[in-house]
């Protein structure tokens, strides 16, 4: 199902000699020196290996939607071009191509569905969230002058295994052009 991927690394320095602080330095300054050489070396490290830290089960279960939404959407005729598409105005989970041609920014909700469980996914879509959304839309708009751009939603209910038991599409929005 989903699959998280766990790393780890030599906590020994010893192996890195030629870059650690002075030993003449105090012993508070060292221990934040060699806490930030770890943190870098690691950060360096898993990013040469392609590895990504373990994911929260909130943004594991945000990814499995997003999958699911791309899969659904592209079984209606959409074609994906990026997930998590970051710009400077803000993260769009999904960039499609609809049928009829129309770039497409896709915002996805998802909840798990409870014996009483609270709204459904798409009241999470807030005015800020729609703030965000507009900016992105104005910033591709203004990236692809050519383009038509619109703003989706995308809602989707998940049973307790996080199977897909219900998709609600909401095309248009917003749209920028």
């Amino acid at each position: 199902m989903l699959g998280t991927v766990h790393f780890t690394l030599p906590r020994s320095p010893a192996i890195y000699p030629s870059l650690l602080p002075p030993a003449s330095s105090s012993t508070a300054s060292r221990a934040a020196l060699l806490s930030s050489f770890w943190r870098v070396l690691t950060r360096r490290a898993r990013t040469f290996l392609g590895l990504r830290p373990a994911l929260s089960a909130s943004r594991a279960l945000g990814e499995h939607a997003e999958f699911l939404a791309q899969r659904h959407l592209a079984s209606l005729g959409f074609t994906p071009i990026s997930r998590n598409a970051i710009t400077r105005a803000g993260e769009a989970d999904l960039l499609m191509r609809c049928p009829q041609g129309e770039l497409v920014i896709i915002e996805v909700k998802s909840r798990v569905l409870a014996p009483g469980a609270s709204a459904p996914p798409e009241h999470a879509i807030d005015n800020a969230k729609l703030t965000r959304l507009r900016r992105i839309a104005a910033l591709l708009a203004r990236k692809n002058p050519r383009e038509r751009i619109r703003v989706d939603a995308l809602a989707i209910d998940l049973d307790a295994a996080h199977n897909a038991v219900a998709f609600r599409h909401y095309p248009a929005l917003l749209r920028a052009r």
